[in-house]
């Protein structure tokens, strides 16, 4: 027998699954973005003068920006900051209206149907935490760059404003400007922060959830090992097939609550990047890094922070897929031919289950994966090839 196993009696180490996204939800809770269903008036007070904040900003900042619009050019100039928050408001939205389904999902998460029995479970999951916290950390860094280097517009001896906008002859002058560049600044890192925060909750946890399903592979795969003609104990092996069918439908209900709380916020915003980078696309081809390189550096970081939050949830959900796909092959290997008619019919049923892989929708028409991603990079690619011949003619 595994020496793993006969590790189960003794007590094993707790772990909170939901301390891997625990970066980002301070940074959310800081930012007055994080009202859950236990949180004090106070802090609703605090979140409510923030979101009132953050409206104003979007108004403004719209209202500014469509007086100037007057051609193609300048409408792919001032869309993709407009886009970019109104899809910034819609995850804090959404955040807000499934407060008490996040609350019910960090319980689940962390409940003892989450916990495992053995220690190279325990490693596979820790590995699995840590990567999540890695992913935040480097999503984090990335954003907050991305939204940094829109300031690099007035750092020069012809300053501009991070984002221009249109400003009535009244309000022309030197102290308009330097307000402008003022509140743009404040606006971009309190943007970027949010914007990261909400976006990295959905790969973190994909990502641990893939841990959780190679902790039940790895179970799947001692079966074997239990099954051999030496071991004998059928009850045993009875016993540890029933926690390995349990563990599964744990997964499958935290898979489907995941899917709940980002299924329309996640298509959306695959929706509006495909614009977005296509807007940012359109610039970037007018632009020569030679003639204007600061201008240059900041399209291509806000068009590399557009691409990684479609890439992140695409290629989370994609490991969670191909983790699930081979649950089946590991239940399939092991020996349990020579096992009773009962439990070899409770296996096939098992193995049945087990040919459809764990898969995250959104919209509730497509499946996140690469596959998906793909398809929202040549959605962009069309319609950037739609608007260079709508300019050329």
């Amino acid at each position: 027998m595994d020496p793993s196993y006969e590790a189960t009696t003794l007590p094993m180490e707790r772990v909170d699954f939901v301390a891997s996204a625990k970066f980002t939800i301070k940074t959310l809770y800081f930012l007055g973005s994080w009202v859950t269903p236990s949180s004090t008036f106070q802090y609703k007070l605090y979140a409510f003068i923030a979101q009132i904040f953050g409206a104003l900003t979007f108004a403004i900042n719209v209202n500014l920006m469509l007086p100037g619009v007057r051609d193609l050019e300048n409408l792919m100039w001032s869309m993709p900051i407009s886009l970019t928050m109104l899809g910034y408001w819609t995850k804090l939205s959404n955040l807000y209206v499934r407060r008490h389904e996040v609350q019910e999902f960090f319980n689940l998460l962390n409940s003892d149907d989450s916990q495992v029995d053995s220690y190279k479970e325990l490693m596979i999951v820790k590995r699995a935490n840590k990567y999540g916290k890695k992913l935040t950390y480097i999503w984090f860094w990335l954003f907050l760059t991305a939204g940094l280097s829109a300031l690099v517009t007035m750092m020069s001896s012809d300053p501009k404003v991070p984002y221009p906008i249109y400003y009535p002859d009244w309000r022309d002058g030197p102290r308009m400007f330097y307000a402008s560049c003022v509140y743009q600044t404040f606006c971009i890192i309190h943007g970027s922060l949010v914007n990261q925060s909400s976006d990295a909750l959905l790969p973190c946890f994909l990502t641990v959830l893939t841990g959780q399903i190679d902790a039940l592979g790895w179970r799947l795969e001692n079966l074997r090992k239990l099954s051999q003609p030496s071991n004998g104990n059928e009850a045993l092996i009875r016993k540890e097939f029933v926690n390995c069918v349990r563990r599964h439908k744990h997964l499958l209900k935290l898979s489907l609550r995941l899917q709940n709380m980002f299924s329309f916020v996640t298509f959306f915003q695959m929706c509006l990047a495909g614009i977005i980078v296509c807007g940012l696309i359109f610039q970037l081809s007018l632009l020569s890094p030679l003639d204007d390189p600061k201008m240059f550096l900041k399209l291509l970081s806000f068009a590399s922070a557009i691409f990684l939050q479609v890439f992140l949830p695409c290629f989370t959900a994609y490991n969670v897929r191909i983790a699930s796909q081979a649950l089946n092959l590991k239940m399939y290997s092991a020996d349990w031919i020579g096992l009773s008619q009962p439990l070899k019919r409770m296996i096939i049923i098992f193995m049945q289950r087990l040919q459809y892989p764990i898969l995250i929708t959104v919209g509730g028409i497509i499946f996140l994966g690469m596959e998906n991603f793909m398809v929202v990079l040549k959605y962009s690619y069309s319609l950037y090839s739609l608007l260079r011949k709508v300019q050329s003619k």
